[in-house]
């Protein structure tokens, strides 16, 4: 035998052994559920069952709602699967979502995905990311600026003239477009993903940065370029994105970043601007005010503080609070119009609703009071969240004081065991779908909140903004703004189906919350 034919056979020997004691490895790792006697979904070697979303087949949102309705576990409170090679949880039952997110919080105190402080500090500072330690003393300061009376007295004036912008937005569209006009009635098709997207921004930069951003009197601003920018894919991203929500881990070693080195630059910027403009006289009580003053009180050299006055702090809540603010409010509104659009008689309601509150001279508006009260409004917006929830899907990292976490449902006579380290998800848009909870849960039908049916809802089985201590902090708000938004769309326009209107919702799989793949055009037609 020759020597090349030698040195061949071996080569060969060694690739063989190699990926041999791969599959070893790997079937070891793959029976992980399977020694601890809890049922799995079967994995793809070195995929787990992450194929369709590493390969943008699908949305995060279905991704986790079509765990949850595996036909094999429909009836199973929680099942095993795999996140490439890590084993995770998918919870189901109600009980169980509880004290994961609530009665057992503590041992739940993170979120599974994550940055790097060193390489990637913004990122690892935002509330979402932060670890406990931080999060904690952030979370308290934030939670601040969306209390009823800061949000009656400091907000809600600038967020009226902010949807009468909203109003004034589509009236110019159809001054724009008078060639549609008839004795009758005007109206003109209106995209309603970018105005939507226009509002939001223009919300969430005033009442959060004080900052005028004007992008629904000018068709955009620059914030609003910073934000599309962000979401551009591009193979660097989707690399960064999958690492840290799926290999948190591996972070540090490939440099992965929550923000792209521009936008995160323009939080800089941003910051400092504002930073120039606050006169000690005049407090204008936003986010950015805030945490300045948080960090002044600072006076302890304990890690946490130390990187709660790290630079990057207050521009990375600034970052993260423009994308969760502008993104999941201005999809919302975007969905609900939608669904109005296409049954009438649940519009003509709410419009009544809208007219019978807005009575008076005509300069006058929607007090604070008014849109809390308006019944019907609530019922539309909570069928909306169910439908389209702000967060598709949560997770928890199970960090117990043991080896592991043991939470109990059926009245505690069953128990499940949560290993350390282990990732528990809930998804919320799969929760929201299911038909054991909701009859005919594809339909969009406000009175499943009327004060008569409300008391049939089965607690846990609706957190359109999560639940427990990690709830969405800015929800009050949020709701806010949608409400009032729909207010002034639809106070004098109705919206209508019309031939560019897409057939059904599909959600983008290149966008992390729920937002409808493709351009969302509605017919808005002018009514006195």
């Amino acid at each position: 035998m020759s020597a090349y034919s030698y040195h061949h056979l071996v080569t060969i020997f060694l690739i063989f052994i190699i990926l041999t004691l791969l599959q070893l490895l790997y079937h070891h790792r793959y029976s992980y559920w399977y020694y601890r006697k809890i049922p799995y979904l079967e994995p793809t070697i070195f995929l787990g069952n992450l194929r369709p979303l590493l390969f943008l087949r699908t949305s995060f949102g279905d991704y986790f709602r079509a765990l949850y309705a595996e036909p094999t576990f429909k009836a199973a409170p929680f099942f095993g699967f795999f996140i490439l090679h890590t084993p995770a949880l998918l919870i189901r039952d109600p009980q169980l979502i509880e004290q994961l997110f609530a009665k057992e919080s503590n041992s739940f105190p993170n979120r599974y995905e994550a940055a790097d402080l060193e390489c990637d500090t913004m990122g690892a500072l935002t509330l979402p990311l932060a670890k406990y330690s931080i999060w904690r003393k952030s979370r308290r300061e934030i939670s601040k600026l969306f209390t009823s009376g800061h949000m009656k007295k400091k907000m809600y004036p600038k967020l009226i003239t902010l949807a009468e912008h909203l109003e004034g937005y589509i009236t110019r569209r159809m001054a724009q477009d008078d060639r549609r006009a008839t004795a009758h009635s005007v109206s003109t098709v209106i995209e309603v993903k970018e105005m939507c997207a226009l509002y939001t921004t223009d919300v969430t930069a005033t009442l959060l940065y004080s900052i005028e951003t004007a992008g629904l009197l000018n068709d955009g601003c620059e914030m609003r370029a910073q934000c599309e920018q962000l979401f551009q894919p591009n193979l660097r991203k989707i690399i960064d994105f999958f690492t840290i929500f799926f290999l948190p881990r591996a972070v540090r070693a490939l440099r992965s970043r929550v923000f792209t080195q521009r936008y995160a630059n323009y939080m800089r910027q941003l910051v400092e601007l504002r930073t120039k403009m606050i006169d000690g006289a005049h407090e204008s009580g936003d986010l950015i005010e805030l945490l300045m003053k948080m960090q002044k009180t600072l006076n302890d050299l304990r890690p946490q503080s130390v990187w709660l006055r790290h630079p990057d702090f207050i521009p990375a809540q600034v970052g993260i609070f423009l994308l969760a603010g502008f993104e999941t409010s201005s999809s919302l509104i975007a969905f609900i119009l939608y669904e109005l659009a296409k049954q009438p008689s649940i519009q003509q309601k709410l419009r009544d609703e809208i007219h019978a509150y807005s009575r008076g001279p005509p300069k006058s508006r929607l007090s604070y009071k008014q849109i809390l009260h308006m019944r019907y409004m609530d019922m539309v917006v909570a069928e909306g969240l169910r439908l389209y929830p702000t967060a598709p899907f949560i997770n928890r990292e199970c960090l117990p004081k043991g080896y592991q976490q043991t939470l109990w449902y059926e009245q505690r006579k069953k128990c499940l065991n949560i290993p350390k380290g282990v990732p528990a998800y809930v998804s919320i848009l799969g929760l929201h779908r299911d038909p054991k909870h909701w009859p005919n849960p594809q339909l969009y039908d406000p009175e499943r909140f009327s004060s008569e049916n409300l008391p049939s809802i089965k607690p846990m089985t609706y957190i359109p903004f999560g639940v427990g201590p990690h709830g969405c902090v800015g929800s009050r708000l949020g709701l806010l703004q949608v409400k009032l938004g729909l207010v002034y769309i639809l106070k004098r326009h109705r919206v209508e189906l019309c031939e560019k209107t897409m057939s059904e919702i599909q959600f983008d799989p290149k966008r992390f919350m729920l937002e409808a793949k493709g351009e969302l055009y509605l017919k808005f037609v002018k009514e006195n």
